[in-house]
């Protein structure tokens, strides 16, 4: 494929996917903060109507308060005097104080007098099923034992619900004793409900908790309320969302579920804004996609193809027309080609200069071990420490020297492969017994028996050792190593993840290059021995780093035939040019 298609189908590619991101990003992040902003507004005006219903129960407390505190009430629940009853609790008294029901009870718990009203119709209506018996049942409501008691609240009968209060029955001081209890209410009727909404100037529905013929949006509420959570807000539809709040009764029993419907007018508004987002980010996208084409055309493809034109007739006019015939269609490729042949002559130089370097060092380093040995021997028992610790400087370097030229002497030597059959929890258990892991590494060895590999054991366990020593290197404050197997279609991946430091972006780029290396000493030989190792596995090798938090080294072995198992492999460097 040329490469000038290559970059128009990358740059739709990466145009289609910013796009898509930023859709993605609108549909959810802006989508959702319009949607919790709706959901905050709806929260609000919920909690505003449960406040609305305090203050209800507020104002029936205040009202039983003014009667309950007098002494001509005092003396009536005493007495029952009919002149009370005629003065005080006529039709008109019950619709300017919007009450639906008066009870006046002895300390005996027997009600003295009780009358119902119908707000709606302005008629004394008969009092409600169960009201005497949940006197009797329910002492709490009536019976107060000091000045200061009160019962208020919602109370639950079996056809009605009531915003009630009850407080002891006392003189004009406010003294006792307590001769009873007054209880006034007020149902939660259409009557109600319609002078809530318009206090609040809010659509307001109400329906009992355990009402089953309710809606079924009271239904799913129902399911999602409870003490820990009495407000929840859900869409009905596209136009309007609901905000629902459970009320309790006074014996602390959910009671009753109120309803707020609310326009959804900041979702519409979210929706209109993502809507417009979208469509300039699509415009924009085109728009970025053509131009990018157009500079990279000019500044980039045009460049290239001249480039590697160039290229191709330095390889043409130094290099065999068979060496010709390797270059593909590709520019990359035709580059990389001539590259290649270039670097050879380069690799056969090096392999030709290790051997020289290998073999004049190597003496003077035998002779230099040699009498370092003698003096050891000799003259070791009378050295001060000054001395004894300069003889083992010296032994070090000679072993750092001995080292770095078998490095340069192994990267540059043709690899022999003997494959035999093993595992990747054999392989990494051989590695970890020659080695001496500190005890402040966490080791995690996750390898599996069922991951098989057909490799050259010896110099896979070198690879291994060598990617364990870098990353324990890499945590000299300690850490955790984990090795993982992974058995995938076409062979065996092996997996080390680390805690270390990390590496940065550029490091990462030339990590496995020969002479490159992040150490204080070394001649960056080990990860460029390894690569070549593994590669001649027909392998890989790749690296995963962040700085700070550690990095992990995926190693890729293809899966080999097992009747191939017993021939030897060499692998050579590339061939020298003439």
């Amino acid at each position: 494929m040329r490469m000038r298609k290559k970059v128009i189908i990358i740059v739709a590619a990466m145009t289609v996917s910013i796009f898509l991101v930023l859709n993605g990003i609108a549909s959810t992040v802006i989508l959702r903060s319009f949607a919790a902003l709706e959901e905050q507004r709806t929260n609000e005006d919920t909690k505003r109507t449960t406040a609305a219903l305090s203050n209800e129960i507020a104002d029936v407390s205040s009202k039983v308060t003014d009667w309950a505190f007098w002494d001509d009430t005092y003396v009536f629940v005493q007495s029952r005097n009919e002149s009370y009853i005629g003065s005080n609790l006529d039709d008109a008294v019950f619709a300017n104080l919007r009450l639906s029901l008066m009870l006046f009870i002895n300390k005996s718990g027997q009600i003295v007098y009780g009358k119902a009203f119908d707000l709606s119709n302005n008629t004394e209506t008969t009092l409600p099923q169960g009201i005497s018996d949940g006197m009797a049942s329910e002492s709490s409501l009536w019976n107060h034992t000091t000045t200061e008691s009160k019962t208020e609240g919602i109370l639950s009968l079996p056809q009605e619900t009531l915003i009630f209060s009850s407080k002891p029955i006392l003189t004009s001081g406010e003294e006792g004793p307590i001769m009873g209890a007054l209880i006034m209410g007020r149902y939660i009727d259409t009557t109600e409900i319609v002078y809530l909404s318009d206090s609040l100037h809010l659509p307001l529905a109400v329906r009992r908790f355990n009402d089953v013929q309710a809606q079924s949006d009271f239904q799913i509420a129902r399911s999602s309320l409870s003490s820990s959570a009495p407000i929840f807000v859900r869409p009905l539809n596209g136009d309007f969302v609901g905000g629902y709040a459970l009320v309790n009764d006074v014996f602390s029993n959910p009671a009753l579920i109120l309803r707020i419907d609310l326009s959804r007018d900041f979702y519409k508004q979210g929706v209109t804004t993502v809507n417009f987002f979208i469509a300039m980010v699509a415009v924009l996208c085109i728009v970025f996609g053509a131009t990018l084409i157009i500079l990279l055309e000019k500044g980039m493809l045009i460049p290239l193809s001249k480039l590697t034109m160039a290229v191709r007739e330095i390889g043409m006019r130094e290099s065999s027309a068979n060496s010709i015939s390797r270059f593909g269609s590709d520019e990359t490729s035709i580059l990389a080609e001539a590259i290649k042949d270039a670097i050879s002559q380069r690799l056969a130089a090096i392999e030709e200069l290790a051997g020289m370097v290998g073999h004049d060092l190597r003496n003077p380093l035998a002779g230099i071990n040699g009498a370092v040995y003698y003096l050891r021997t000799k003259y070791e028992s009378k050295m001060d420490a000054k001395g004894k610790e300069m003889l083992k400087i010296i032994e070090d370097d000679i072993a750092y020297s001995d080292k770095i030229v078998n490095d340069l002497l192994e990267y540059s030597r043709t690899i022999k492969l003997e494959y035999v059959d093993t595992t990747a929890k054999a392989l990494i258990k051989e590695s970890l017994s020659i080695m001496n892991i500190p005890k402040n590494i966490e080791l995690n060895d996750l390898t599996k028996d069922e991951t098989e590999l057909t490799v050259d054991a010896d110099k896979m366990k070198r690879v291994v050792v060598n990617l364990i020593k870098n990353a324990v290197e890499a945590m000299p404050q300690g850490g955790s190593l984990t090795i993982r197997s992974m058995k995938i279609d076409n062979g065996v991946k092996l997996i080390l993840s680390d805690t270390g430091n990390g590496m940065a972006r550029e490091t990462l780029n030339k990590i496995g290059s020969p002479l490159f290396t992040t150490k204080a000493k070394g001649m960056g030989f080990g990860l460029s021995i390894s690569k070549r190792l593994i590669e001649a596995h027909g392998g890989s090798i790749s690296f995963e780093s962040i700085p700070g938090k550690g990095t992990t080294v995926t190693i890729f072995i293809p899966t080999r035939v097992k009747a191939e198992t017993k021939d030897e492999i060499w692998v050579e460097l590339p061939a020298r040019m003439a």
